[in-house]
């Protein structure tokens, strides 16, 4: 897994759909940042689905972003930006749900997993 491990090297460690794949590792202190597409037209809310305390500590809330513009090409999505900070070392994995409105319980319509190390 080191060959596909994302290695801290700033402040913050942006992270996006792709990176679901690869181990990310974090310092304690450092910031990672979750960037994942936002489909409201769809009515697809995003949420935390997996619990990250004692590990890492969600700062603030997430952002929102209306990317309707993006190289000059238009309708190419919005996004939504979650924050963490590394607050102690362990391992766990991150895991964000995307549900419909009457997904309240149960299995969500899409998960995105990511494998976090804070060492």
């Amino acid at each position: 897994l080191q060959a596909c491990a994302l290695t801290p090297s700033a402040q913050v460690v942006r992270v996006e759909a792709h990176d679901a794949e690869k181990t990310i590792e974090l310092q304690t202190g450092q910031m990672l940042e979750i960037v994942m597409h936002s489909y409201p037209a769809n009515n697809l809310t995003l949420s935390l689905g997996s619990v990250v305390t004692p590990t890492l500590a969600q700062a603030g809330r997430p952002t929102f972003h209306d990317d309707t513009i993006r190289g000059g090409v238009s309708g190419t999505g919005s996004y939504e930006v979650w924050r963490f900070r590394a607050v102690q070392p362990g391992e766990l994995d991150v895991r964000m749900d995307y549900r419909l409105p009457w997904q309240a319980t149960g299995k969500p319509t899409r998960s995105v997993t990511y494998q976090v190390v804070v060492r």
